[in-house]
């Protein structure tokens, strides 16, 4: 370890003692340090971790698991990578269970060890530009979990691999929109942002890619209420989402199939609304956008925010006049788009308009007048 890893402590140190020790490692001793501050409590980040061998000696000695009090770990490993001990460092910083929040970033491991899994207090997990994990070890009974964000995972193909069925998931149980098995059962935010070939949530050993396993998924609790996916092209999908649940969603550079899966549920019963309480939608770097199912958008009732950005093949959008709840409609750098329907009229909610490098809408359908016009804001 050239330069020593740095961690820092925030919240309350319980331990005179760990006090002086962590100020004195932060200009340069050794991870080896921590084991003597078994009372901490807090935030702990520890920062420059290595991934090589003397860095994983000094990661299984910091006694980690005995520090019961802690409440956040961050794990920053470096971008220089020659050898990699990454998978048996970060089972040597296994925290103790009352843990509430863990975030690893730049690990190059290919697997998170199963003690993630055990973590029955975590509340917040988060993975950054971990670019070799290839899948997670099974989250979807964590009690207490609400929020869960993979940033960058290059290798991610599946988030769960099953290593016999797809019961195994759930310990055995069915999986059946009416299974009474709990499923993420505290979720409420999810984020999947740049996860190049990430195709869903679960694969089975064995099983046919091309399998429906969004039918035999179960769905997410009632409890998420965001859901973000960003530049994930090969997303097909994913578990369901129930009604009475989403109130905000992000969707760029990704099939739109996952979202018309979700819709098409409608279409089985009349007293499953998927989407109903949605208040915000952003699309963008969606070349599917088009592909919507009209008939199913009725059921958005609460949308009260549309973004639709950078599409390029936009030129025209037939369905606008459906979603009769909107208030502010936002459509920016849709060079194709020539025109806006009639339909538009049907928003009877709509107060605000907010169009920007459009070069070819050149003009707006009478009526429009009584609409705030605003520029939409770069993002």
């Amino acid at each position: 370890m050239a330069e020593g890893a740095l961690f820092y402590l925030a919240g309350k140190v319980l331990q005179l003692l760990g006090s002086i020790i962590a100020e004195e490692a932060r200009s340069g001793g050794g991870l080896s340090e921590l084991k003597q501050l078994n009372n901490l409590g807090g935030s702990l980040v520890i920062k420059n971790l290595g991934h090589g061998k003397d860095d994983m000696v000094e990661c299984n000695a910091t006694d980690m698991k005995e520090k019961q009090y802690l409440q956040e770990l961050q794990l920053w490993w470096d971008d220089g990578e020659s050898e990699c001990y990454d998978e048996m460092s970060l089972e040597g910083l296994q925290p103790h269970p009352n843990l509430k929040m863990l975030r690893l970033s730049h690990y190059m491991g290919m697997r998170i060890p199963s003690w993630v899994s055990s973590l029955n207090n975590l509340v917040h997990f988060e993975l950054y530009k971990n670019r070799r994990l290839q899948h997670l070890p099974s989250l979807n009974q964590l009690p207490f979990l609400k929020s869960v964000f993979l940033y960058e995972m290059e290798a991610l193909e599946y988030i769960w691999i099953g290593e016999d069925n797809v019961s195994n998931m759930l310990g055995g149980s069915s999986f059946t929109s009416s299974s009474k098995t709990a499923f993420f059962p505290s979720l409420s935010s999810l984020v999947l942002m740049d996860c190049p070939n990430l195709k869903g949530w679960w694969r089975n050993s064995g099983d046919d890619d091309n399998e429906p396993h969004h039918l035999l998924l179960p769905s997410f609790p009632p409890s998420l209420f965001h859901l973000q996916i960003g530049r994930c092209p090969n997303l097909t999908y994913m578990p369901l989402i129930p009604d009475l649940t989403l109130k905000g969603s992000i969707i760029y550079g990704c099939p739109l199939l996952v979202l018309e899966q979700t819709m098409k549920m409608g279409a089985s019963t009349s007293t499953y609304f998927p989407l109903s309480q949605l208040e915000d939608l952003e699309l963008y770097w969606i070349n599917d956008l088009k592909l919507l199912p009209k008939e199913r958008l009725q059921n958005i009732i609460s949308l009260r925010e549309l973004y639709i950005k950078r599409y390029d093949g936009l030129g025209s959008l037939p369905w606008i006049g459906i979603l009769t709840s909107v208030l502010s409609l936002n459509i920016w750098e849709c060079p194709k788009l020539t025109s806006l329907p009639q339909g538009i009229h049907n928003l009877t909610s709509l107060k605000e308009l907010g169009i920007d490098n459009c070069p070819n809408l050149t003009s707006l359908p009478r009526g429009s007048r009584n609409l705030t016009f605003k520029k939409v804001e770069n993002s």
